[in-house]
């Protein structure tokens, strides 16, 4: 196989790999645009005020939040933990 042979396969392999993931995402789109107008459907019947799409974040409160919730490998493994008690 010369190297035009072998790159034009890869280039095809690589287009094909590319439409499937569109496809799949198209459907996954689909299916949360779908979700998101059902739930909404639901808020305006309930009566109830639409949420943002984009929460009010803030960094540090992530941060601190992963801080504190922070676990050692120690702690993960069974057999360490009981050896210790």
């Amino acid at each position: 196989m010369d190297a035009k042979a072998f790159l034009t396969a890869k280039h095809d392999a690589a287009v094909e790999e590319l439409r499937a993931i569109d496809a799949e995402y198209a459907k996954r789109k689909e299916s949360a645009e779908a979700l998101v107008e059902l739930t909404s459907k639901w808020l305006s019947e309930l009566g109830g005020s639409r949420v943002s799409a984009e929460p009010d974040l803030n960094i540090a409160d992530i941060t601190k939040q992963a801080a504190n919730s922070w676990v050692s490998s120690r702690d993960l493994n069974p057999q360490t933990r009981q050896s210790q008690h």
